[in-house]
């Protein structure tokens, strides 16, 4: 059948006109942009309970949603909540990439994997690039923020569900728990992250190149050591090595094996045994010292 060349001039008028409707609607209106951002959560990043507050702005002129709240995520362990007090996109013809970009101010993540909520002052990124998160630290601790960075080169694999590794690295310049203070730490990841049955299974490692820990007056360098996974990530393997200094001997630390059955080990140079040495490191004495200390009785094997 033959169709008049002025039919189809107008249906593709119609459908020409209707999509630049639509782009027009998404782009430069609160509901299209709206509509959009739920939709690429729930599709893309299998966001399922997404729920936003106030809206501000468009597409075209930079978007901001505030008070946004994600719980369950599907491709992470159940339970999981994510709360954002604003996400920030960039602005459509701001540059050529730059309005797949988006900025969130006070970022909480609760998780199942761990045993407190995590705090970001700020996240930077885009949906199929890198995400950069600043100002780390436990919610609710007084630790100081800045100088706490954690940098995800690949954000998708996030949600892949195992089918890629999750690289990046870490910077702690301060981070207190468990009674100690960890500083100036530098590290690299690369784990993957399956979920089955709702629960997080990690395989990979964290590589630590260097960092100090403070354990009440004791003083430990870290040198280079791993921490790795192989399924529950509450259960961790242990491959970390150190040096701390009492009095003038210095000890070397190794410490090996899973958190229920560590193995730590100590060796200094010095004509010193094993026992002086724990005794000397629990202490923070060197042995002179314990052996003047009051009310205590040391051998001198």
């Amino acid at each position: 059948m033959f169709v008049k060349p002025k039919l189809i001039a107008f249906t593709l008028i119609i459908l020409f006109a209707a999509t630049a409707v639509s782009i027009l609607y998404v782009t430069s209106t609160q509901k299209g942009a709206r509509l959009v951002v739920r939709v690429f959560l729930s599709k893309c990043l299998q966001f399922n309970d997404i729920q936003f507050g106030e809206a501000e702005g468009s597409f075209l002129t930079g978007l901001k949603l505030r008070d946004v709240e994600i719980r369950d995520p599907k491709e992470l362990p159940k339970g999981t909540v994510i709360w954002m007090d604003e996400i920030r996109f960039a602005a459509l013809l701001s540059h050529a990439r730059g309005w797949l970009s988006f900025k969130i101010h006070h970022l909480k993540y609760k998780s199942p994997d761990f045993d407190r909520v995590l705090f970001f002052r700020k996240a930077v990124g885009r949906p199929f690039g890198g995400l950069w998160l600043s100002g780390f630290r436990w919610a609710g601790s007084s630790d100081p923020e800045e100088g706490n960075r954690v940098n995800i080169k690949n954000l998708n694999a996030l949600f892949s569900n195992g089918k890629e590794p999750i690289v990046g690295e870490l910077q702690f310049r301060k981070l207190d728990t468990n009674g100690f203070t960890l500083l100036n730490c530098d590290a690299s990841f690369r784990v993957t992250q399956n979920v089955k049955n709702g629960k997080g299974l990690w395989r990979g490692e964290l590589s630590v190149r260097r960092g100090t820990i403070l354990w009440k007056d004791r003083v430990i360098k870290l040198r280079p050591g791993t921490i790795s996974w192989s399924g529950d990530p509450a259960e961790p393997s242990f491959d970390l090595k150190g040096i701390s200094v009492i009095g003038d001997i210095v000890i070397a630390l190794t410490l090996k094996g899973m958190k229920n059955a560590l193995d730590l080990k100590l060796h200094s140079d010095a004509p010193v045994s094993q026992k002086r040495l724990f005794l000397m490191f629990w202490m923070g004495k060197s042995w002179t010292n314990i052996f003047l200390t009051p009310f205590i009785r040391v051998s001198h094997a």
